[in-house]
């Protein structure tokens, strides 16, 4: 397309006639791009969103010292608020005054805490709580544009005691898991977070022994499990009453020795009998009582052995083969060991810059004193003349769930509308390309990191709706022209819905051109308030134009296309067009074969200006001009005998006799009107 064919089109002296319908797969890769990435800014990084939704501080002074907005960012940068919203706006007296929204300033006045400012970092949240988690520390993190911002207690790192261990199981594993398995291990107290596919356990160190449990078997005398049968001397089976007499021990050293001496099998000696506790006199006969026997029996062999607490390696072992792993892809760290340039250097492994990047800073106490100080000092007021007022999530919140609810409203009574007035085909389309802008408008503002505000929800809203009124436009046009079944029976419906496409597509440009300069213009040169709201508006507008011409009408075209009766008109067109193709190879092929005969008997004639229509008429009915020559008329025809000579069918005199049937004078009846014009 040349220059001014392309001026043309968009001047809207000529239609274009571009081939957007056949092209789909291509319109429908290139969004699925912006789709995917658009997710990925939205799951991956998230949305950035104001005070009015996360909550905040307001601060509010008078600004006789005309400072700038750069000065006063540069104060709050110091206190780790350089992402803070700065104002400076009018007043009625002439003057100035400086608004600042930024978060809580309590963090500032409440507990020592130490700051770790990670500038340009591309970590997400559950990146950095990982390797924090690591150390065993629960941070509070703030994610925005220019990087990320972590605070923990003072002196936490290496206070702690006990070991983190870290590894990544080969299988996904849960909490619950884990904690099964450290509970069998004796250590059911032990906490688990499982972070990115990454099992954290922050447990007292292992080699420490678990809290002990009561053994089974300890009212049980050793002594006790003397049998009868085994030839050992009467006093061992006196031993429980020795027992009960509070000589435990005496009894436990007198069967000893008894037991070595019985060891080779031979029987008791008489002697064994004496025993120095009154109370055994009577249980010492070489007889056994009914009731010695079965507390004996039980107790012949060893008694169970009590097994110690689960060693470190028996820990890691049992860990590593729940996880798929070897024991020695598990990581131990001992907490008491942790110390803050260890912290940071784990911090800025997951935002990807270098350790020295990493500002860390101690905050609290009089942070808050010092930051309004500084303040009302750049601005020469007192720090009294500061208003802060706390703003709370209930706003943002309320705005949130009534623009959703709104949102749906729209969407069902839309779906009805076009439903109604077209078809519910068309209703699917216009939805998929609704959904196409909101997903695209969303994912750009959380890959570029702008801050979503109520401005922005209203600015989403209103896309919403220009987008569906340039879709309308375009359904209208088609449902036009689909009217006509000869139209749609000799093209089909898909190259119906291109044919609209091109009758509206230079309106739609122009009109979104019109909607975006001023738009444009805001977003350049507007406020902070006013350029977020543009800069939704631009996004939303622009794809809105683009979804209604290459989305919802290709996806419309699809729709359709399945029908039974437009898939038969497909099929006819199809084939009277191979007929029609067959049919014009054949004719031609028939005439280069007479074309040589024919040219050679051709000879030069002459024509009069005055009898065009009667020449073209002659050769066209297969005369001489049939057979490669054209009838010479007589010069000494006169004007009107010309005339008369093409209104009464276009004979010719002087032609060649037997040249075609058409040669020869016609004898046609003339009508009344043409006997007049004759005379």
């Amino acid at each position: 397309m040349s220059f001014r064919t392309a001026v043309a089109t968009f001047r809207g002296h000529r239609q274009p006639h571009f081939n957007i319908i056949g092209r789909w797969k291509v319109w429908f890769a290139l969004s699925g791009v912006f789709i995917i990435l658009s997710l990925i800014g939205l799951f991956a990084i998230g949305l950035n969103y104001s005070i009015d939704f996360k909550g905040g501080a307001q601060l509010r002074y008078p600004n006789p010292g005309k400072a700038t907005v750069g000065d006063v960012d540069r104060v709050l940068s110091k206190y780790g608020r350089g992402d803070a919203e700065v104002q400076v706006v009018g007043t009625d007296n002439g003057g100035s005054q400086i608004v600042i929204r930024t978060r809580s300033l309590n963090d500032l006045g409440g507990p020592p805490q130490t700051q770790f400012t990670l500038p340009g970092s591309t970590a997400s949240r559950d990146d950095l709580n990982e390797a924090m988690a690591e150390f065993g520390l629960v941070p509070k993190i703030h994610l925005t544009n220019r990087g990320a911002t972590v605070v923990v207690e003072q002196g936490a790192p290496g206070r702690s005691h006990g070991v983190t261990v870290v590894y990544k199981p080969s299988t996904p594993l849960t909490v619950e898991d884990v904690q099964k398995t450290m509970s069998s291990l004796g250590r059911p107290g032990a906490h688990v977070d499982v972070i990115n596919g990454t099992v954290i356990i922050k447990t007292p160190s292992l080699t420490a022994p678990p809290p002990p449990s009561p053994s089974p078997t300890s009212s049980v005398s050793p002594t006790a499990t003397s049998s009868p049968s085994a030839g050992e001397s009467p006093t061992a089976a006196s031993s429980p009453s020795a027992g009960e007499s509070g000589a435990p021990s005496a009894a436990a050293a007198a069967a000893a020795p008894t037991k070595k001496a019985a060891a080779p099998g031979s029987k008791a000696s008489p002697k064994a009998s004496a025993n120095p506790s009154p109370s055994a006199q009577p249980t010492a006969s070489s007889q056994p009582s009914p009731t010695a026997a079965p507390t004996a029996t039980p107790s012949t062999g060893a008694s169970p052995t009590p097994t110690g607490p689960p060693s470190a390696q028996d820990i890691l072992d049992a860990l590593s083969k729940q996880a798929g792993i070897q024991s020695t892809d598990i990581t131990v760290n001992q907490l008491s060991k942790a110390t803050t340039q260890a912290v940071a250097a784990a911090l800025a492994q997951r935002a990807g810059i270098q350790p020295t990047q990493v500002v860390v800073k101690d905050i609290g106490g009089d942070e808050r004193a010092r930051l309004l100080s500084e303040l009302a000092n750049q601005a020469g007021i007192g720090t009294d003349e500061i208003v802060i007022n706390d703003v709370g999530p209930t706003w943002g919140s309320q705005i949130s769930s009534k623009a959703i609810k709104g949102l749906i409203i729209f969407l069902v009574l839309v779906t009805l509308y076009i439903s109604f007035r077209f078809e519910w085909k068309m209703a699917v389309s216009a939805l998929t390309a609704l959904a196409h802008d909101l997903i695209i408008t969303a994912g750009i503002y959380a890959l570029v990191g702008r801050e979503v505000t109520p401005e922005t929800v209203i600015a989403i809203l209103t896309i919403l709706g220009y987008s569906l009124y340039d879709t309308v436009v375009i359904f209208d046009r088609v449902k036009e022209n689909t009217e006509s079944l000869a139209l749609v029976a000799r093209d089909g419906y898909s190259n119906v819905v291109n044919l609209s496409l091109n009758e509206t597509l230079m309106r739609s440009v122009n009109t979104s051109l019109v909607v975006l300069l001023p738009i444009l213009s805001l977003l350049l040169f507007g406020g902070d308030t006013l350029k977020d709201f543009a800069f939704a508006l631009f996004i939303g507008v622009a794809s809105g134009t683009y979804s209604s011409i290459f989305i919802a009408s290709p996806m419309l075209a699809l729709l359709k296309e399945r029908e039974p009766r437009y898939a038969q008109m497909r099929l006819r067109a199809t084939r009277a067009a191979s007929r029609g193709q067959g049919q014009v190879a054949a004719v031609g092929a028939t005439a280069a074969g007479r074309a040589p005969a024919r040219t050679t008997t051709s000879r030069t004639t002459t024509t009069t200006a005055k009898a065009p229509k009667a020449t073209s008429a002659s050769t066209s009915n297969g005369g001489p001009g049939g057979d490669g020559e054209v009838a010479q008329p007589a010069p000494a025809k006169s004007a009107s005998q010309a005339k008369s000579g093409s209104g009464s069918g276009g004979r010719t005199s002087g032609g060649r006799p037997g040249g075609g049937s058409s040669s020869r004078s016609r004898s046609k009846k003339r009508t009344p009107p043409a006997k007049r014009r004759r005379r």
